[in-house]
């Protein structure tokens, strides 16, 4: 409203009328105008033919996904391995070697690193070539592949993205949480549902959280055995305690501190369970009873963390599936877990990944609302008249058709990114129906009102084609996915080249006709009440 005037006067420009462009414009401004005479005479048809299109756009957004964040295709995979406690560094190196072995023979790896902790765990990092001919998602679903028969350790293999949001970015994994208050009926619901979720079509191979379990010894004390031989379960449990840990014998005080002096078996000498058990016990009438007579070893599996979320325990399955699996086999591992009977207090959990999901869409869904509200309000005082507002408004609802088709076609999803292009085509799609609105409310005064919506058409079609061309241009290169985090904002370009595209065609061609019908409507209105 400053600069270009000022600059106007400044560089006083010429337009040139004999230009290709301009011929080319004029011929559809020529065919627009007969085409939208005829569209004025037939507004039902026109109608009847919007309605089918929001139909069939309502059909395709079922079958559009939905997830939080597009994946990026960072080159990064982060291989993370966890092996049963007590694993010597020996054998954890061993079996880091195979997972070295398929870094070496990936012709697309450019670079890895090991690392082998001194805990139970382990990490791979592969840093794939720029110049690969597989993705970051096609090497991770290839090792998975690869490695199901692992049997000496649990993998985790990931993309190892280093960008914001990498976390909440979607992945080919699925995770299924199953509460209970027993983990005993949790640890067999779980094993239930990895049975059923390994027979989806599309899954690689399922883990659990509660495989990540170590190996515990326990003494199991026979009281009648005890008894027989003159000794109480607790005596017998504080003596076996004494032979492992020693025992404090005196204590010693020298120049007014006090030491503990505490009496224990030769080191090394009970280390294994069987000479545990043939150790000696002395009752009360000193007879020497081996341990082996009254007590017996259970070896159980201990679950080396334990998942409590609201007072009931949690167990983890993650599904590794194939990249054309990816939502469909989410779809089928959810519908297969909840049909399933459990034990009682067993219940499928809403995973976190998905809480969250739906806190930010729920928080982009009202923000959507409060900008739609907020732009009516804007239309009402500009044209202090409701059904003008609302005409304008139309163009909301309908350029989401062309968002939804374009997402449905290019097989992208609904995420965060696309929701805030739906946020921001709100802001946008208006602007070319105010632009009309205004013009045809100036040229009625001068001519018939179906004179003035086709020369109103005609006007506004240049600036109209113009505006809307510049944003769907400056748009495509982000609509194309270029580069490795390109598909990350892709979503966003969809939406609103979709959307401009879908709100011009209502704007020149649907909105003459809504026009018409509330004028009409209201003219009738009029004449009722002068009667």
């Amino acid at each position: 409203m400053t600069l270009v005037p000022l600059f106007y006067l400044l560089f006083k420009p010429k337009e040139k009328k004999n230009i290709p462009a301009n011929r080319v414009l004029e011929k559809i401004t020529h065919v627009y105008k007969g085409f939208l005479r005829k569209l004025l005479h037939k507004k039902w048809l026109v109608l009847g033919v919007t309605a089918a299109l929001v139909v069939v756009a309502g059909l395709m957004m079922t079958r559009v996904n939905m997830e939080l964040m597009p994946a990026s295709d960072e080159g990064i995979v982060a291989v993370s391995v966890s092996f049963r406690p007590g694993t010597t560094l020996e054998a954890k190196e061993a079996a880091m070697e195979k997972m070295e072995a398929l870094a070496k023979a990936e012709p697309d790896v450019r670079s890895y690193s090991v690392s082998i902790e001194s805990g139970s765990t382990a990490s791979m990092r592969a840093y794939l070539k720029s110049d690969r001919k597989l993705t970051t998602a096609d090497v991770i679903e290839k090792w998975n592949r690869d490695t199901r028969d692992y049997t000496d350790m649990e993998l985790e293999i990931s993309s190892g993205g280093s960008s914001m949001g990498s976390g909440m970015m979607s992945s080919s994994t699925t995770e299924i949480d199953l509460r209970g208050p027993d983990m005993q009926a949790l640890k067999s619901a779980a094993l239930q549902a990895q049975e059923a979720m390994e027979k989806v079509n599309g899954v690689i191979k399922v883990s659990s959280s509660a495989q990540d379990t170590s190996t515990a010894a326990k003494l199991e004390i026979d009281p009648m055995m005890a008894m027989h031989y003159g000794m109480t379960p607790m005596q017998v449990a504080g003596s076996v305690r004494n032979i492992l840990s020693g025992t404090n014998v005196l204590t010693v005080t020298n120049n007014g501190t006090e030491y503990d002096v505490k009496l224990e078996y030769p080191e090394g000498l009970y280390d294994t369970m069987n000479s545990l058990m043939d150790a000696t016990l002395t009752n009360n009438q000193g007879i020497q009873v081996p341990i082996r007579e009254i007590a017996q070893v259970v070896y159980t599996d201990a679950p080396q963390t334990i998942m409590k979320v609201d007072g009931l325990y949690q167990i983890s399955l993650t599904a590794a599936t194939t990249q054309e699996a990816q939502f469909t086999a989410q779809k089928a591992l959810n519908s297969v877990v909840r049909e399933l009977s459990y034990p009682a207090g067993v219940e499928v959990a809403q995973d976190m990944m998905t809480e969250i999901m739906n806190e930010e869409f729920g928080v982009l869904y009202r923000s959507i609302l409060i900008a739609i509200f907020l732009v009516f309000l804007v239309m009402a005082m500009q044209f202090e008249s409701p059904r003008f507002s609302f005409m304008v408004m139309m163009c909301i609802p309908f350029s989401l058709v062309g968002s939804i088709f374009l997402l449905f076609i290019v097989g992208a999803t609904i995420s965060m990114v696309s929701l805030m292009g739906f946020l921001m085509l709100v802001g946008i799609v208006v602007n070319n129906g105010i632009l009309y609105v205004d013009t045809v409310n100036q040229l009625k005064e001068e001519m018939p009102l179906e004179d003035a919506l086709i020369d109103a058409g005609a006007v506004r079609l240049r600036p109209i084609l113009m505006t809307t061309l510049t944003t769907i241009l400056s748009m495509v290169p982000m609509g194309l996915g270029l580069g490795s985090n390109g598909a990350m904002m892709q979503g966003m370009a969809l939406v609103i080249i979709g959307g401009l595209v879908a709100s011009t065609l209502l704007t020149l061609l649907l909105m003459p006709t809504i026009y018409l019908l509330i004028h009409k409507k209201k003219r009738r209105k009029l004449h009722v009440d002068e009667e």
